[in-house]
């Protein structure tokens, strides 16, 4: 399985990487075996997530992710909100914390959250809920707080 990292100018394929180097700014130079620079990464943090180990998951593993389907002029409402049930192809393990790797990344509209064993639902890094239902009533919530925070603005 090939690994490829995301640089400045597009993706570079680890397979044809013969020596990395840390730039003055943090950041790290990929080099080719004829010692021409393959790419640069864009953030250190970058750099550690996407070398981090990656363990495929177990068939069936899978994640709910919350849409908001439109961002209308009108206050949030329940009906705005879908939920897909997304498999999970792989783990990336970043220091002692899973992430999962889905089919496609998360957009700025979803949420994803990972179903645990004894029926509650986890929203990685922030909180875990009693049910799916209980936390899609939550995102709703921080839609309308975010809605009424905008509107008290003035937008």
């Amino acid at each position: 399985m090939s690994r490829f990292i995301k640089c400045h100018h597009g993706w570079v394929n680890l397979a044809h990487v013969a020596k990395v180097a840390q730039t003055d700014s943090n950041m790290f130079a990929l080099y080719g075996l004829d010692g021409a620079v393959l790419g640069v990464t864009e953030t250190y943090e970058e750099w550690v997530e996407q070398t981090a180990p990656v363990v495929t998951a177990a068939s069936g593993a899978f994640a709910y992710v919350v849409s908001r389907d439109s961002v209308s002029a009108n206050r949030p409402e329940e009906g705005e909100f879908r939920v897909d049930k997304v498999p999970i192809v792989a783990w990336r393990i970043v220091g002692a914390d899973p992430e999962p790797i889905l089919m496609d990344s998360a957009a700025s509209n979803q949420t994803v959250l990972l179903p645990m064993p004894d029926g509650k639902v986890l929203r990685p890094f922030e909180a875990t809920y009693n049910s799916l239902e209980d936390a899609t009533a939550v995102l709703l919530t921080e839609a309308r707080a975010e809605w009424d925070a905008e509107e008290g603005r003035g937008r």
